[in-house]
């Protein structure tokens, strides 16, 4: 092979990727291979990801989360004010919280800052909201 083509190729794939370097936002950084499913404030606590495609785009930098799906990178200190209705923020729940469905999961202690359901409120994977306990329809 032609050593000026293995050159031309070389400056080629250099030039390709500046000009597609892609541009983050505030406490972004770029990455090869996007997690999507990486803790928010309002799903703080770790989610089995059964749907990973290796995508480049834009990651919180570390210690920083995204304030809901798609929106920005915060400090987890500040996702007291994107917590939903009948949700509080806490430094320190579960990675397991109970839900309507799975209840009392073993789980380790690591504390997770975000927001999780207020007192008797649980989780409702189906309606992605914190209902009333009672409320909670398990089939026996």
């Amino acid at each position: 092979m032609d050593y000026k083509f293995i050159l031309f190729l070389i400056l080629f794939s250099i030039i390709w990727k500046t000009s597609t370097a892609i541009e983050c936002g505030e406490n972004e950084e770029p990455t090869d291979c996007l997690d999507p499913c990486l803790p928010t404030c309002l799903q703080p606590y770790h989610v089995t990801c059964n749907f990973f495609v290796c995508n480049e785009g834009c990651q919180c930098k570390p210690g920083f989360l995204r304030s809901g799906p798609g929106e920005s990178c915060i400090a987890p200190t500040e996702c007291g004010a994107y917590c939903l209705e009948n949700q509080e923020y806490t430094s320190c729940g579960s990675e397991c919280p109970d839900t309507c469905t799975l209840r009392n999961q073993k789980c380790t202690d690591n504390c997770v800052m975000g927001c999780y359901c207020k007192k008797n409120y649980i989780l409702d994977w189906l309606m992605g909201e914190c209902i009333l306990e009672e409320s909670c329809f398990l089939a026996s």
